[in-house]
């Protein structure tokens, strides 16, 4: 069985058809979107077993940003 490779897969795509072309980018983005939108979902479940376990604490979003802030200028350094 041959490997795919990135290159095949473009090297391929380049002989399609323009409107194909199109087709094949707009599906691609659409599929991307929905990986996407999977795990952003699986994220925000586990993030809400680990909030009701007690692993999680709840902060409000100005102390979250200057926290984030502070680690950002630490790592400057």
């Amino acid at each position: 069985m041959d490997t795919v490779t990135l290159s095949k897969v473009l090297d391929q795509a380049a002989g399609l058809p323009a409107d194909e072309q199109e087709m094949l980018i707009e599906i691609l983005q659409k599929r991307r979107a929905e990986s996407w939108r999977r795990e952003l979902a699986a994220d925000v479940k586990q993030a809400k077993r680990e909030l009701a376990a007690g692993k999680l604490k709840l902060e409000p979003h100005h102390a979250m940003k200057r926290r984030l802030r502070r680690s950002l200028k630490l790592g400057d350094n």
